[in-house]
């Protein structure tokens, strides 16, 4: 994704047992899967102003200003994003990858392990292990695809250069 987006709702979880007050106490194994779904996915808690109960990791990147209650039930929320580094190296898959022969077999291999969690959890784990798995597969069937272009092309030059003679 280039443009910033947000995850809101009411997940029935926490993130740390502070979080929740008046109520029985929560055990951190019941917490671990909603924590690691977080953490595995880069989600962060937004900094905010107003209610005390919302979430907050100490993040500059983005804030959450909870408004007054009014007639409704429900207390609205202004979100706020700041300029935050982008990442120096994202993954960007290429179509002509799916042509090579050894393709489907990789993808399939690194797919099929089993994982175990919640299904977000589930595809957050494959999908980051399967875009490792493509990452070597293609410094061996794809590294130094300049260099192999100009042999291409090199070899094509003396093809045609040797039918014109």
């Amino acid at each position: 994704m280039t443009k910033p987006w947000c995850v809101c709702g009411d997940f029935n979880s926490i993130l740390s047992s502070v979080e929740r007050y008046g109520c029985a106490p929560v055990h951190p194994r019941d917490m671990e899967d909603f924590i690691d779904c977080v953490n595995s996915t880069g989600l962060v808690d937004l900094q905010f102003t107003g209610s005390y109960f919302t979430w907050t990791n100490n993040s500059e990147a983005s804030e959450a200003s909870f408004l007054l209650q009014g007639v409704s039930d429900h207390t609205p929320i202004v979100l706020s994003w700041f300029d935050m580094p982008k990442s120096l190296y994202p993954f960007r898959f290429c179509n002509a990858w799916a042509l090579h022969n050894s393709f489907h077999e990789v993808v399939n291999n690194a797919w099929e392990q089993t994982i175990g969690g919640n299904p977000i959890l589930v595809l957050n784990v494959k999908l980051k292990r399967l875009k490792g798995v493509l990452k070597d597969w293609l410094k061996t069937n794809f590294s130094d695809i300049h260099a192999r272009t100009e042999g291409a092309r090199d070899i094509l030059f003396s093809i045609q250069t040797e039918l014109q003679s």
